[in-house]
């Protein structure tokens, strides 16, 4: 081997670094992928825990407003109270039968009264009597707190996801209503959402299984499988799989991620596992398959070089000789230059080996001069970086030079750094001369700020218009809640989301204190793409240009679409689905002042039904509710202007406030009510009027700075009702304002 020439030699050094390299870069790849896929599956496992606690919330809130709106009715409570078995069958089952259509596996609707006593099993209406909280604990916990509950429960036969929610009357405790659904439904619904089938193995389980052959793993037992993968599930039991979160296993020829959950009961004790299978032969292929070909592309490349290493050798070394006397005699002045310098300077070769280097890119690296020596700016690349590393080079063969190209380099002890470089090719087009930046803290903080952004983005609903309202940008979120894409949205003035419901006069003060550089906070119900609506909490406040010019607006909203439901509940009138005494008392004061403050004219009517005592007396309550549902059908619908507002203030008596300035509009108006309800002809044949169901109407009209307060004004109205009964009834009196103005 001495003998061999230094070329040879040479060669061979450089044949034994390359293939070293190859192998410790594709060794690298290889425990980057491995270690990628892994991330990857506990990623997923982790978003399926997330989806699958969603799902289990959601259902709580399905269930718990399908229970309300089946318990909410005064018939059913007082049918409960008297355990009239019949009359609440007959109120409850078309409920019933819309409620398993739109669920397939809800199995039970279950009433049980106020000491845990089954009273009435719309599943199995036969059955009742038996003390169910004997053996339920759901039903005894339930009799005791009287508060609801959800969660899985084991039944006689299996375990089902069942909610029970409390019934009141009176603030009374006077039973529950129980709904039940099969897992199914669970799984049904992870399915939808990831893709994935799976199956539940119930703890000690002494169940009817859903399968005719009982699987058991450790202390489970299998009651319900979608994947339908026995084999599997049978491997599975041989093992002992002791259900973790993440399990990767092989099995005919095959490599699955199975995922697993703890199916909690209402007390949070395990009753069961929920258990997924994911398929991920063709993920691994995937990665085996991008293994080979980087391997194949590694070595053709590493003997590629080769041999034009061998082709180029000789002229190599001669040019290399030439230089290097050069290079000895600029090397003094050079380091007078560079080591002063912050950055790192170095001098590549054409295949990017250093040259030269000064003291700070010495530090950044972290290596000694011989080490560093003995590397290349591009082998200092990451790998998921050397291909963009290479194509830069050929840029600046192309173009002379580049800037602002950044990479992340693997320098002394495996530590990376992000750098920013500028290259330019030497005037001899054999040579690059590179600047190098340390940007590693920087580009952390850059990442945190855009991963900060893209949050922001897609979670807050914002949006920012020009003076005028016109939107210039716009949030994912915002586009996600109004149905409307960035493209339909810019461009467009705000009004594309102003819903008709709102008022005038809530977008008159808006634009009054943004105009005058306020910041607007505000409830508003904004309408979406496709006609639907939601309610956001609104901050708008003034955008200002670097001179302090203001430019436009920017608005954060906040949705409270859940929270307006509630409200909505709340303040409506459970019979007449109109708004109820309780919203009547909270909104007059407040419609009252604001006509008093802007000097707006205000009608307010009191609207009471013609003898119904005796309608109820002569066709019953039911009947009587049925004509309650029709009046105040018949003034809502009437009442379709924002400032208009109809209330059912009791009984048989209906409010009704709005604007106008014109009597003689206002008695029109109110007199179409007042013909409506007539020409609905329902019978009465107790009315002393008509042969029909009538009403009679007081009615005020005034302007609201002349009002003393609501009481006077209410007393008013009143008066004119009087006045109009004893008139005859079915008739509108148009009453006098001097008794309740101001002084």
């Amino acid at each position: 081997m001495q003998h061999w020439s230094t070329k040879n030699k040479t060669l061979i050094f450089v044949t034994t670094i390359l293939l070293l390299f190859a192998v410790v870069l594709l060794g690298s790849i290889y425990w980057e992928q491995k270690k990628e896929l892994k991330d990857n599956q506990e990623t997923y496992a982790h978003t399926l825990q997330t989806t699958y606690d969603k799902i289990v919330e959601k259902r709580n809130q399905v269930d718990y407003t399908d229970a309300m709106i089946n318990i909410n009715s005064r018939n059913i409570k007082k049918s409960i109270i008297n355990q009239d078995r019949k009359t609440l069958f007959d109120l409850t089952v078309e409920r019933w039968k819309a409620l398993k259509q739109g669920n397939k596996h809800l199995s039970v609707m279950h009433f049980h009264l106020s000491d845990g006593t089954a009273l009435l099993r719309m599943h199995a209406p036969k059955k009742y009597g038996d003390n169910v909280a004997s053996f339920r604990p759901m039903i005894a916990n339930i009799s005791k707190y009287n508060k609801e509950i959800h969660g899985f429960e084991t039944g006689i036969h299996n375990l089902a996801y069942r909610s029970v929610i409390p019934i009141f009357e009176d603030k009374r405790y006077i039973g529950a209503l129980e709904l039940g659904s099969r897992p199914d439904i669970i799984f049904d619904e992870m399915e939808y959402y990831s893709g994935l089938k799976g199956a539940l193995f119930v703890k000690n389980n002494n169940l009817n299984l859903y399968k005719n052959e009982t699987l058991r793993i450790g202390d489970y037992s299998l009651q319900y499988d979608s994947a339908n993968n026995k084999p599997l599930l049978d491997q599975l039991a041989k093992i002992d799989y002791p259900f973790p979160m993440l399990y990767r296993f092989h099995f005919n020829d095959q490599s699955y991620a199975i995922y697993s959950f703890d199916v909690h009961d209402y007390a949070g004790k395990v009753v069961a596992k929920a258990v997924f299978v994911n398929d991920i032969t063709a993920i691994e292929n995937q990665y085996a398959q991008k293994m080979i070909e980087n391997a194949t592309y590694l070595f053709i490349l590493v003997f590629l070089i080769i041999f034009i290493i061998e082709l180029g050798f000789q002229n190599l070394i001669q040019k290399l000789e030439d230089t290097n006397d050069q290079l000895h005699s600029n090397q003094k002045f050079l380091h007078s230059i560079v080591d002063t310098s912050r950055d790192g300077i170095a001098l590549l070769d054409a295949e990017t080996n250093f040259l030269f280097f000064n003291k700070a890119y010495l530090e950044m690296s972290g290596f000694t001069n011989e080490e560093m020596l003995k590397q290349s700016c591009a082998g200092l690349s990451a790998p998921e970086d050397l291909p963009r590393a290479l194509s830069a080079i050929d840029q600046v063969y192309e173009k002379g030079f580049i800037d602002n190209f950044e990479k992340t380099c693997i320098v002394k002890d495996g530590k990376k750094l992000r750098v920013n470089m500028s290259i330019t090719l030497m005037p001899d087009k054999e040579r690059f001369l590179v600047n190098v930046r340390d940007i590693t803290e920087s580009s952390k903080l850059e990442k945190l700020l855009q991963d900060r952004l893209t949050l922001i983005d897609k979670n807050i609903i914002t949006s920012s218009t020009d003076l005028n309202g016109n939107i210039l940008e716009t949030s994912e979120a915002f586009c996600r809640i109004s149905g409307y894409t960035r493209e339909e949205l810019i461009g467009k003035n705000h009004r594309i989301v102003h819903h008709p419901d709102m008022p005038k006069t809530i977008y008159k003060e808006l634009w009054e204190s943004i105009k005058e550089n306020k910041v607007w906070r505000g409830e508003l119900k904004n309408r979406t793409k496709d006609g639907g609506y939601y309610w956001v909490d609104a901050t708008i406040y003034p955008i200002y240009d670097d001179e302090g010019r203001k430019i436009g607006y920017t608005a954060i909203r906040q949705d409270i679409s859940d929270k307006k439901r509630l409200e909505e509940i709340a303040i409506t009138d459970a019979l007449t689905g109109i708004y109820n005494r309780r919203h009547f008392n909270t909104l007059f004061p407040r419609f009252l002042s604001s006509a008093k403050r802007n000097s707006d004219f205000i009608c307010f009517a009191i609207m009471d039904v013609d003898h119904f005592k005796d309608y109820n007396d002569t066709y019953g309550h039911q009947k009587g509710d049925e004509v309650l549902i029709q009046v105040a059908h018949e003034i809502k619908k009437r009442t379709v202007r924002a400032d208009d507002y109809c209330f059912r203030l009791g009984g048989e008596e209906f409010g009704l406030i709005f604007r106008c300035d014109d009597l003689d509009k206002s008695l029109l108006f109110v007199n179409s009510i007042r013909e409506g309800i007539e020409n609905l002809s329902i019978e009465h044949c107790k009315n002393s009027v008509a042969e029909c169901v009538t009403i009679s109407i007081g009615l005020i009209c005034i302007n609201g700075s002349l009002v003393a307060n609501e009481t006077h004004l209410y007393a008013a109205a009143d008066k004119c009702l009087y006045q109009a009964k004893a008139a005859g009834r079915n008739r509108v009196v148009l009453g006098e304002s001097h008794s309740f103005l101001l002084a």
